[in-house]
């Protein structure tokens, strides 16, 4: 076999994180396995391509199956975290008010007959609607209960 057939490596850009790179070469079939030997000497390690269009197909078939397979049950645990989701936000909802209504009536001794509600003020207006909701709704006996709470 001729050494001429190093030189005669074309890269092919395929490179990995530690400098590995990837080249090919043509030669004949019969020489091959004395390439094979020679590029070995060289330090560089050589296996031989083999083209197969069956075998491909049926890869690339089972490529696409499998992407489907994959968005399929990523759409579907996707749509059951969803919902699961969904119902924990109704069930944390459920707990507030069960709260809101033992420490309205157990804690603050308000009447029964109350309003719950839920507001959502823009960023930054909180403070604002916080303090017009109790100079608007405090009972007068009652103002010294209500304002901001403090959690520690």
């Amino acid at each position: 076999m001729p050494l001429a057939v190093v030189p005669r490596l074309r890269p092919t850009g395929i490179e990995d994180r530690e400098g590995n790179k990837v080249f090919h070469t043509i030669c004949h079939k019969p020489q091959l396995d004395d390439v094979i030997k020679a590029m070995r000497k060289f330090g560089i390690i050589s296996k031989p391509f083999v083209y197969d269009r069956p075998n491909w197909e049926t890869e690339r078939r089972e490529l696409v199956t499998l992407r489907e397979q994959y968005e399929n049950k990523r759409k579907h645990i996707n749509q059951v975290s969803t919902d699961l989701f969904q119902d924990c936000i109704v069930g944390l909802m459920h707990l507030k008010v069960i709260r809101a209504y033992i420490e309205g009536v157990l804690r603050f001794g308000i009447e029964k007959r109350f309003m719950i509600g839920l507001v959502c003020p823009k960023k930054g207006a909180e403070r604002l609607i916080l303090t017009q909701m109790n100079t608007c709704l405090a009972e007068d006996h009652l103002r010294e209960y209500y304002g901001e709470k403090m959690d520690a």
